[in-house]
Order: C-alpha cells, then sequence, then structure tokens
C-alpha cells in the first residue's frame, strides 16, 4: 500500500474508531444473532451458576448500551439473555426497562410504581430499584436502596456492592472514586462477575491505567468471548495506546464482518441519509476495505450534512484536530485535510481559523474554489457570524458554478464530475435558508421551487421537501407542512427525517406527546432491521 494511504488510513481510523466501529461491531453482532439463532433448548440445562452468569452478561451489555444511548442494542441484549433463562425475573425486569427508555412517560409510570411498592420491598426488589434508578442517573436514591439493601441482608451482597461501585463511578457530580474500587474489589473477591469486571474496566479507564485495563478486558474475552462490549472496549483502549497496528488488525481480522457491516451501514444510511454519523461511518467502513479513493469522497459528503452538529468523522474533536494538524504538517497539499479542519473549526465557532483553513486549502489547489463545499462552509461560517448578506453573495457564486446546476463538464481534479448530487442540493439548501434569514422570503421560495424542480425524482427531492416543510412552518401553515411530509413513506430517502420533523409539529405546534411518540415508533420500525 503506497505511504500516503497508510498515513491516512491510520488517520481516518484514529478519528473514527471510538463510534463509528462500535456502531459497525454492533450491527455485525446483531447480524450474527439473526443469522445463527440462539439455542434455546440449552435453557432447560442451564444450573444455578449458569444462571447467574448470564444475569451479570446481560446486566453488564445492558448497562454498556444504555450508557452509550444504544438502546435497541439494549433491549436485544435483554432478549437474548431471556432466550437462555426464559422465566428469571432479573432478565424480565431488563427488558421491560430497556423497552420503556425512549419513552419517557413509561419510565415515569415505572418509577410511580417502584415507589408504591418501596415500603414492602423484598430483597431482590430493592436490588432492582436500585438497578432502575442507577440506569435513569438518579444517583443518590441508588445509594439509599443499595446501603438499605446491604443493611437488612446479606444475600446477594457481592452483587450489592458491585452496583455501589458502578454508582460512584458514573455519578460525575458527587461519586468517588477509591470509594468505588473498594467496593469493586470486595464485590469481586470470590467471583469474575463480568458486570463487576466491567466496573473495573470503567475505574482503570478514569484513572488512564490502559495496560491493566486492556489486560482485565482480555481476560473478559477469553472467558466470553461472544460478549461484544468487551470487544468495543479493547479496541478503545488499543486506540487510547496509540497501538494502531493492532487496532487495525484487530478490525481487519475478520472481513465477513467487515462486508456485513458494510451492507448494514450502506442500507442504514439510504434509510436516514441525513444521519451524518451514518454517512461517515460508511467512509470508515470504505477506508478499512483500503478504498481510498471511494472513502475519500464519502467522508466529503459527509463532512456537509449538517452545520449544527459535528460528524463523527471528529471522532473525539480535540484528538482528531491535533491528528488531522499532523497530517497536514507532512502534507499541506492535502485540499480535501484543509476543508475537514474547516469543519472542525466551524463546529467550534471558531470563524477565524475556519476562514483561514479554507484559504490554505485553496492556496495549495486554487480549484477548490471550483467545488461547491468550499462555497458552502465559507457561507456557513459567515451566517453564524450574522454576516447574512456576505453568506448569500457567496452562495450565488457557488450556484453559478459549473455543475451545480445542469451544466457542461469542466477538466480538473475538482470538476463537476466530482460534485455529488447531495453537494448540489446543499448550495439550494443553504442559499433558501440564509435568504429566509435575511427577511428575503420570496427570493428563498423561488430557490426551493427551483430546487425542486432540478432535483424532481432524484434521492435528493425528498430532502428538498422536507427544507419545504420549514419554510411553511416558519410561515405558521402548519397544513401544509403536514401534507408535505405526510407525503413521504418509509421507502423513500429521508423518511426517518421526515417523522422527526413530523414530531416535532405534533409536540411543539399541537401540544400532543402521543402523536409525538408514535412518529418516532413509526422511526424505529422502519429502522429495526438493524
Amino acid at each position: 500500500m503506497p505511504a500516503r494511504s497508510v498515513c491516512v488510513q491510520t488517520l481516518m481510523l484514529a478519528n473514527h474508531l471510538s463510534s463509528s466501529l462500535t456502531r459497525a461491531l454492533l450491527l455485525a453482532n446483531e447480524r450474527r444473532r439473526l443469522e445463527i439463532g440462539e439455542d434455546k433448548k440449552k435453557a432447560a440445562n442451564l444450573s444455578e451458576r449458569g444462571m447467574a452468569d448470564v444475569e451479570s452478561i446481560t446486566l453488564a451489555s445492558v448497562a454498556y448500551y444504555c450508557q452509550e444511548k444504544y438502546f435497541h442494542h439494549a433491549l436485544t441484549a435483554a432478549n437474548e439473555g431471556l432466550t437462555m433463562c426464559c422465566n428469571d425475573p432479573v432478565l424480565i425486569f431488563l427488558k421491560a426497562f430497556t423497552n420503556l427508555m425512549e419513552d419517557h412517560d413509561a419510565i415515569h409510570e415505572l418509577d410511580r410504581r417502584f415507589r408504591e411498592s418501596e415500603k414492602s420491598a423484598g430483597n431482590k426488589a430493592l436490588y432492582y430499584t436500585g438497578i432502575f434508578l442507577w440506569l435513569v442517573n438518579r444517583y443518590q436514591e441508588a445509594r439509599e436502596h443499595t446501603d438499605r439493601l446491604l443493611k437488612i441482608s446479606s444475600e446477594s451482597k457481592e452483587q450489592t456492592l458491585i452496583l455501589k461501585g458502578w454508582i460512584e463511578l458514573t455519578d460525575n457530580k458527587n461519586g468517588n472514586t477509591k470509594k468505588a474500587i473498594g467496593y469493586l474489589k470486595e464485590g469481586l473477591r470470590d467471583s469474575k462477575d463480568i458486570f463487576g469486571l466491567m466496573g473495573k474496566v470503567c475505574y482503570l479507564q478514569k484513572e488512564q491505567n490502559f495496560m491493566i485495563a486492556l489486560e482485565t478486558i482480555n481476560q473478559i474475552i477469553a472467558t466470553t468471548p461472544t460478549f461484544m462490549p468487551a470487544l468495543i472496549l479493547k479496541m478503545k483502549l488499543l486506540l487510547a495506546q496509540n497501538n494502531w497496528d493492532q487496532t487495525l488488525e484487530t478490525a481487519q481480522r475478520n472481513q465477513t464482518i467487515l462486508d456485513q457491516t458494510y451492507s448494514l451501514v450502506e442500507r442504514s444510511l439510504y434509510m436516514a441519509p441525513t444521519d451524518a454519523e451514518i454517512a461517515t461511518e460508511l467512509g470508515f467502513q470504505l477506508f478499512l476495505q483500503d478504498k481510498l479513493r471511494d472513502a475519500v469522497k464519502q467522508y466529503t459528503d459527509a463532512m456537509k450534512l449538517s452545520e449544527t452538529n459535528m460528524p463523527a468523522l471528529t471522532g473525539n474533536v480535540d484528538t482528531a484536530q491535533a491528528t488531522l494538524q499532523q497530517y497536514l504538517q507532512l502534507d499541506p497539499s492535502y485540499a480535501d485535510g484543509h476543508l475537514f479542519m474547516a469543519q472542525i473549526y466551524l463546529a467550534q465557532c471558531n470563524f477565524k481559523e475556519c476562514s483561514h483553513s479554507l484559504e490554505m486549502g485553496l492556496s495549495y489547489n486554487f480549484q477548490v474554489r471550483d467545488h461547491p463545499a468550499y462555497h458552502v462552509i465559507k457561507a456557513r461560517a459567515l451566517k453564524k457570524m450574522g454576516k447574512i448578506t456576505e453568506a448569500i453573495t457567496t452562495l450565488k457564486m457557488a450556484i453559478s458554478l459549473p455543475g451545480v446546476r445542469r451544466s457542461p463538464t469542466r477538466k480538473g481534479n475538482w470538476a463537476p464530475a466530482n460534485i455529488s448530487m447531495s453537494d448540489r442540493a446543499s448550495v439550494y439548501l443553504e442559499l433558501a435558508d440564509a435568504q429566509h434569514l435575511n427577511g428575503e422570503q420570496h427570493e428563498a421560495t423561488k430557490v426551493l421551487q427551483d430546487a425542486i424542480h432540478e432535483f424532481a425524482g432524484t434521492p435528493e427531492e425528498t430532502r428538498i421537501t422536507i427544507a419545504n416543510v420549514d419554510l411553511a412552518l416558519s410561515q405558521d401553515d402548519v397544513e401544509t407542512a403536514f401534507s408535505m411530509l405526510r407525503s413521504i413513506i418509509p421507502e423513500q430517502p429521508y423518511y426517518i427525517e421526515a417523522q422527526k420533523k413530523l414530531a416535532e409539529i405534533y409536540l411543539h405546534k399541537q401540544k400532543d406527546q402521543k402523536l409525538y411518540i408514535r412518529c418516532y415508533k413509526y422511526a424505529r420500525d422502519s429502522y429495526s432491521y438493524v
């Protein structure tokens, strides 16, 4: 592989692994479960110790996924545990909890029921309540329940101590890490409880003791090789030690997984084409498969999807920024790198450095100015600075570029052949938004009408429709907005985005929480294949 390719691949690996590979591995694990299935007959043969192990593994999985906001995967983990221990009350509780996580009304109802039964609660009920309170970040109440449980019973003392350790670890305001490791060590004294070991890894991460944390993770993987959170954390720990070779080797050791994750992410992006994180994840998959040219294009597309939420391409912004700066010192002529850097500075509202990065890219490759991405980033920065008129001028210049409207092509590295349909649509949408902000409603409406004509019958048509919805709402034309959004069917791109927009209208315009929740359920159902 050429040196530049290796360098860029390592750079992007560092930037994306924590978020992109996590989701990719989760998707692959879901597919594996669907294809292989679980042997439910094993449930009848499980010993009491085996059921305890299943409880611990399931609780560790649910806790990890809830902390990472992967509620669908938390539910899947609970269901997987129930296939092994079909009547286990802990697992039934975890399934009920994960099913309700995205429904706040249901969470409040569950909380009410816990409070009603609190006075007569037995040991198990107190333990469940402690888990619930911890998972919903009510740490002080969780402490009170675990303390009460330790006073009234020695049953399940180890489990309760491990839970107390987790409470201290995750309470960023009042937690005590020294107490946390003390509770965890005592809870793990006579066992290798997975939930407890994961707590130990969390503690070691906080202490930046990555070597011992990695040893603990390897211990978990050795005993439970199918435990996906441990594999994810191993990747992150390797990355934290700047061990690029082992990280990449771990990622690439199974080509079947890479093929599956690419297919799943590609399908996910079709269903949610405005999701910058998924778009970036697809670029990461292309990098892992050494398809450098395609990956660079995909990252560029992802970079332009959102001006308010920094795309996942930056991973940890500080780390990504430092790594990208180092790479640009080695190869300052890398024009895409300067555009990436401009996007990072834009997300940080550092407009001076954003402008400087754009000009640096222009100085090394003057044809950058022939690509709409340059103008869109510049216009977004100007809008954030309140320079709306200048932003409009910049975007009008962009819309007149060859290839933005249907026009003849031109030669060069930044030729219109490299201008995607998404790039072109972004120029129209940014211009309409700037004109709307400037009080030019008639002009904004005309630009969107031109866009509808320009992109009719293309995947971007739905995106333009959603922009028209925003314009209608700004004029309090709710019925028109409803009509446009309801015309978007599940098979179309941007359907999930449309359901989110519809949900916001129900909540903020009509104050209807039930219809608000229903829209998100529809969006979830259309996404349930992952």
